[in-house]
This record gives structure tokens, sequence and C-alpha cells, in this order.
């Protein structure tokens, strides 16, 4: 479950009240793009839908976090650092 920081996909969030579940919006291995028609272009036999709220800011990939297990372990480092999530899960 992604917590985006973008404030269109909260409002989604928000509108459909729970979290939603999504990858990235790019083929496997390939990089990221900030770029809406990029992706429409990229994706579009594969996708039903694109909402373009515009260019995304970028920025590191999303931490991906593995909590199937009694302790959680990191699958990718990203923005969020390693010891607030220790934090955090910890708390839960």
């Amino acid at each position: 479950v992604r917590v985006p920081a973008h404030e269109v996909a909260r409002g989604l969030c928000r509108t459909c009240d729970r979290p939603l579940t999504a990858t990235s919006a790019n083929i496997s291995g390939e990089p990221a793009s900030d770029d809406p028609d990029q992706v429409a272009t990229s994706l579009a036999t594969q996708i039903d839908l694109l909402l373009d709220a515009g260019r995304t800011p970028g920025g590191l990939p999303s931490t991906i976090v593995d909590v199937t297990r009694s302790e959680p372990r990191l699958i990718r480092a990203g923005p969020i650092g390693w010891e607030e999530i220790e934090v955090c899960a910890h708390r839960a």
C-alpha cells in the first residue's frame, strides 16, 4: 500500500474511503516517468484509465518494506529512512 504525497492521489484514496494499491507507472526495469503523456504512450495497451493530474514532482523511488513477517524488512531504500520506519513499526 502506498502512501502518496500527491494531493490528487490522496484525494482519490479519501473518496474511495480506503487505501489503494498500485504499481509504478512504468514497465518493470524501465525508468520511472513524471510525465502522464509518456505514461499513456508506453502503457497505452496495458491500462484502462489514466488519471492525468499533470507532471509529478519526482524524486527517489518509493521506500518498500516487507511487513509479512514479525519483523519488517527493507526491500528498497527510498525517501523514508529505515530508522523512521522502525520507529513506526514498533509503535504499531
